[in-house]
Order: structure tokens, then C-alpha cells, then sequence
């Protein structure tokens, strides 16, 4: 998940607190048989360099039914995180966000079938609405874009002039982390499109393009991108 968040597929948001709390935990010695004292230390310091630190929550009445996770629930909702990812259970509350263990989240970042299909038929579209929506199909600012989602639509195993997925390919689980920054940006385009135009005319696909779109944040600029997405 480090590796993720360095690559900005996921984010963190800390505080010192819990970063504290981190730090005592893993020092005890029950986690020796998984990591020494000092790859504990180097963890903690990856995760903190890699992650937004923001202020420790005010004190709050107990919701949990441990007080001392009280909060970690409260610096989740301040920030409206999408989930706290933990294997604790006593942090799921009512009203709280979801609470997803490491081994989730990863889960998340593989996708099947059903998932790149619905990327894979938005990249397709996203490049021909480019194309219908520009006088310079060609212009140098999206000449490159076009090649990035053309090759990332391939490399998900996507045929415009076929089946949208090759059927060798069917099966195949695809890790977002292998896709690169550009890659799964244009993805963020492609999805943010399907869901601007076509949300109505393919419902049935509305609900996988909403599970795809928190991995894609849009994390380059292209301003003629910006153009086409504003008009």
C-alpha cells in the first residue's frame, strides 16, 4: 500500500497521533516474527512521508467500543476519507466510513472482467468523442493523449474492431499499479466522460464505473482535455 500511495494510485491521511500510536504498536515485540525494530521504524517513516498529515481530531464522545480508537473515527469523518483501513473491528460504527483491512484495498487495485470492460469501452469512447469534439484531431497536446489511451485500452486487453475484451484475455486479473501515470490518467478522463454522457444510456454500467473511478484520480494537466471536459 506504501508503494501505492508513493505512486499516488491510493492516499493517506494521518495525523501525529496516530502515527504515534503506530510507531508504539509495532515496537511491541509480538511483531518481531513479521519485521525487526528498525524495518518497523522505516514503515512508520514511509507511511508518514507518503501520506497528508493533518491536525489531530478535537476530543469526542465515545462512539466505538474501544475509546482510544474514538479518534480515528473522528479524523475519518472530519476528513470525509472514502474508508479507514484497519483490521479492527471495533471501528466499524453506524454512520462511519467503511472499514477496509490492507488486504481489501490491494484486492481493490486488481481488476477482473466485469471492470475492465466497462474501462476498457470508456477509453474507446473517450478517443472517439476527442475526434467528434476538436477541429485538430491531431493537435500536438492531443496526439499523445490519444496514443496513451489507445495503448492502455490494449494493454487491458481491449479490441475496438472486436469483442471489447479478447477472449484469451478474459480471465486475467490487471494490477492498477502497473498502469502509469499517464495511463491512469486518461483513464480518469475516459471515465469522467462515461459518466457525463453516457451514464443514462448505459446504466447497467453506471455502478462499475462509480467502483472504478476513486483508483483514477486525475493527477496531470491537459489543458486541452480541460477544454473538452468544460464545454
Amino acid at each position: 500500500m506504501v508503494r501505492a500511495a508513493l505512486d499516488e494510485v491510493i492516499w493517506f491521511s494521518v495525523c501525529p497521533h496516530l502515527l504515534d500510536e503506530l510507531r508504539l504498536v509495532l515496537a511491541r515485540d509480538r511483531f518481531r516474527q513479521y519485521l525487526s525494530r528498525e524495518e518497523a521504524e522505516v514503515l512508520v517513516d514511509a507511511i508518514e512521508a507518503v501520506s497528508d498529515l493533518i491536525p489531530d481530531p478535537e476530543p469526542v464522545l465515545s462512539v466505538s467500543a474501544d475509546p482510544d480508537d474514538d479518534y480515528l473515527i473522528a479524523l475519518a469523518r472530519r476528513e470525509s476519507v472514502d474508508a479507514i483501513i484497519s483490521g479492527d473491528s471495533d471501528l466499524v460504527v453506524d454512520g462511519g466510513p467503511p472499514v477496509l483491512s490492507p488486504g481489501d484495498v490491494l484486492r481493490r487495485l486488481l481488476f477482473g472482467p466485469s471492470e475492465r470492460q466497462t474501462l476498457v469501452r470508456a477509453l474507446w469512447n473517450l478517443r472517439l468523442r476527442i475526434r467528434e469534439a476538436t477541429d485538430e484531431p491531431e493537435a500536438p497536446e492531443l496526439a499523445a493523449f490519444l496514443e496513451i489511451a489507445q495503448a492502455v485500452a490494449g494493454k487491458l486487453g481491449g479490441d475496438p474492431d472486436g469483442p471489447l475484451l479478447l477472449p484469451e484475455l478474459a480471465e486475467r486479473r490487471v494490477d492498477v499499479r502497473g498502469l502509469s501515470r499517464s495511463e491512469r490518467t486518461a483513464c480518469a478522463y475516459a471515465l469522467q466522460l462515461e459518466r457525463q454522457m453516457t451514464g443514462a444510456v448505459n446504466a447497467e454500467h453506471v455502478d462499475e464505473v462509480e467502483k472504478l473511478s476513486p483508483i483514477f484520480a486525475i493527477i496531470d494537466h491537459y489543458t486541452a482535455m480541460e477544454r473538452l471536459l468544460s464545454s
